[in-house]
C-alpha cells in the first residue's frame, strides 16, 4: 500500500497533475512541490486518509477546489508560489485537523473568511503577499 508520494526538489516534473492520483486511496502524503506542474489540482477528493498536501512552487493556477476543505484530515496545505486565483473558501472552516496552510504568491483576492478561526489546531497561516487589510482581517479573527 503506496502512502508517500514525494517528487520535489527541482525534478522538473512538467505537465499537469496526474488524475490517477486519485486512485491512491490510502495516501497521506502528496509533495509535488518545486516543479514545473501547470492546470489545476485535479479532484483528490477520494484520497481520505491524505493528512499532507503540497502543490508549492509550481505554475499551477485556477481556483481552490470545493473539494479541498472536506478532506478534514488534512494537516498541511502548502499552495503557495503558483497562480491561483479566487478566494478562500468559507468552508475552511470544515478542515478540523489543519495545522498549516500556505498560500503566499498567489493571486487571491477578496477577505480571510471568519471561518478559519473555527481551526483551533491552525499555527501556520501565511498569506505573505495578500494585501495587508486581508492580513489583519485574520488576526482580529483569530484573537
Amino acid at each position: 500500500m503506496l502512502v508517500h508520494v514525494y517528487v520535489e526538489v527541482m525534478n522538473n516534473m512538467i505537465g499537469t497533475v496526474p488524475s490517477e492520483l486519485a486512485l491512491l486511496s490510502e495516501l497521506r502524503d502528496l509533495d509535488l512541490s518545486v516543479n514545473s506542474l501547470v492546470g489545476t489540482i485535479p479532484n483528490l477528493s477520494n484520497l481520505l486518509s491524505l493528512e499532507a498536501l503540497s502543490f508549492g512552487s509550481n505554475l499551477m493556477d485556477g481556483t481552490i477546489p470545493e473539494f479541498l476543505y472536506s478532506m478534514n484530515r488534512l494537516i498541511t496545505i502548502d499552495l503557495s508560489d503558483n497562480s491561483f486565483t479566487g478566494t478562500i473558501s468559507s468552508s475552511v472552516g470544515r478542515l478540523s485537523n489543519l495545522q498549516s496552510f500556505f498560500l503566499w504568491s498567489n493571486k487571491l483576492t477578496s477577505t480571510i473568511p471568519p471561518q478559519l478561526g473555527d481551526l483551533k489546531w491552525l499555527r501556520k497561516f501565511d498569506v505573505i503577499q495578500f494585501p495587508f487589510i486581508i492580513l489583519m482581517t485574520y488576526i482580529i479573527y483569530s484573537i
